[in-house]
């Protein structure tokens, strides 16, 4: 089956669940294809772009120079000696 016609019958399942409001069979059309190949590849996808994300934001994160609160300027520092 392709992916078009298997994320076609599964939207299909989804609305018709939805309309006949019947829970297990759109948790059972969500199950199915997320058991599928194409729903594991897709999930692998989605869990492979997180890792990316999480990694780009870690290496910016420690690339990014130390915030220093008395640069911030005057009556923004928090502190002993930095009131009026």
């Amino acid at each position: 089956m392709t992916d078009d016609n298997l994320i076609d019958r599964t939207f299909a399942r989804l609305v018709e669940a939805a309309r006949q409001h019947d829970g297990a069979a759109f948790k059972a059309a969500t199950q199915d294809y997320a058991q599928s190949a194409e729903g594991q590849a897709w999930l692998q996808g989605g869990h492979d772009r997180y890792r990316q994300i999480q990694a780009n934001l870690v290496a910016r994160a420690q690339a990014a120079p130390p915030a220093n609160p008395a640069s911030a300027g005057p009556g923004l520092a928090v502190g002993p000696g930095t009131g009026p």
